[in-house]
């Protein structure tokens, strides 16, 4: 045998020994990437290993708000002032199912600040199957009032709004029918006049070119009886982005449901027998594609509930948008019930949203 055999035999069975333990090694899985999902609308992806799509919102807003009177803050001393800082995280889970489109939504928001603790909350909970959503969301019986976050009927913070809610909505040519059932007792309004059944609600709801309208009514089950409220409104909008909203509701009985327009549009409970009316009007005006001013007025008859005093509203605020997703605003309210002086306050806010 000479070398030129040996080393060739060598190299041979290396080749054989190393070749069997390659194929004992274990074969890498191949990475399953994140997706886009563009079946929804832009920003969602297919969670990994599902057809379920996700989408990731939120928000970090700091303001500061300066009154005429002095407040409480959280630390027990008065000033002309407070100072907040709030966060939002929402998520929207969509997938497709044999009975239609599945939706799953969270709100889920904090603030801090000099009136607050820092606490985390709900601001709104649901999920749809089709035509049918159950869970804690915006009334259906609301429509939004003054555009900016200031302002009668600002709709800043959906739970001055909110119920947990059972509802049934279809629409066809423009129309919308929404039917539902809520427990008024999660309302932040909620009072100790309430029965024992839930409310009902009900809401038409259409579109033609720039506008868009809403009758909706309810009753609601109290200790002293049945309340029952009605409102109509709506709302133009131009081409350029303005846009003009009017309002007005009605509702009679304890526990009334109503619109009051003079507080954030709260609807819900009240200890009050007296027929209660209210009635709004809002715009806002876009100078250019960045900067918007938007001004409000609201009245309210409160009946007894403000010792038979009414209650005006005035707001009005200029948005400016710096950035993309940044915007940055000024604001004055003024408000006054007949019973006691009117209230002067001034906010400043910048938004980052994504």
């Amino acid at each position: 045998m000479n070398i030129k055999t040996l080393l060739l035999g060598t190299a041979t069975a290396f080749v054989a020994v190393s070749g069997a333990q390659a194929a004992d090694l274990a074969v890498a899985e191949p990475v399953e990437y994140v997706k886009v999902c563009d079946a929804y609308g832009a920003g969602y992806f297919y969670i990994p290993g599902s057809d379920t799509c996700l989408k990731i919102g939120g928000y970090v807003k700091s303001y500061v708000d300066f009154y005429d009177n002095q407040v409480t803050n959280s630390a027990g001393s008065d000033r002309n002032f407070t100072w907040t800082t709030e966060t939002s995280i929402n998520v929207t889970a969509q997938s497709m199912t044999d009975i239609g489109l599945l939706t799953g939504w969270v709100d889920y928001r904090a603030k801090k600040g000099s009136t607050t603790d820092g606490h985390a909350y709900i601001d709104s909970a649901y999920l749809k199957a089709g035509p049918v959503k159950m869970g804690y969301f915006t009334n259906i019986y609301y429509y939004n009032g003054a555009f900016g976050e200031i302002g009668p009927g600002a709709a800043y913070d959906a739970t001055d709004n909110s119920d947990n809610q059972l509802v049934f909505s279809t629409s066809m040519g423009g129309l919308g029918l929404w039917l539902g059932i809520a427990d008024n007792s999660t309302h932040p309004d909620a009072s100790d006049y309430l029965g024992n059944f839930p409310d009902f609600i009900a809401a038409l709801t259409g579109t033609a070119g720039g506008f868009d309208w809403k009758l909706a009514g309810a009753v609601t089950d109290t200790v002293y009886g049945t309340g029952w409220g009605v409102q109509a409104a709506g709302t133009w909008t131009a081409a350029s982005g303005d846009a003009i909203r009017v309002k007005a509701a009605v509702g009679n009985g304890y526990g009334n449901y109503y619109v009051d327009t003079s507080q954030n549009g709260g609807i819900g409970p009240m200890n009050s027998g007296d027929t209660i009316w209210s009635a709004l009007v809002a715009g806002v005006h876009y100078w250019s594609s960045t900067v918007s001013t938007s001004a409000s007025a609201s009245y309210s008859s409160k009946g007894a509930w403000y010792d038979g005093g009414d209650q005006w509203d005035i707001g009005l605020e200029t948005d400016w948008l710096v950035a993309k997703n940044l915007t940055a605003a000024v604001a004055v309210d003024y408000y006054t019930p007949e019973i006691a002086n009117g209230n002067w306050s001034a906010e400043f806010r910048l938004v980052r949203a994504w």
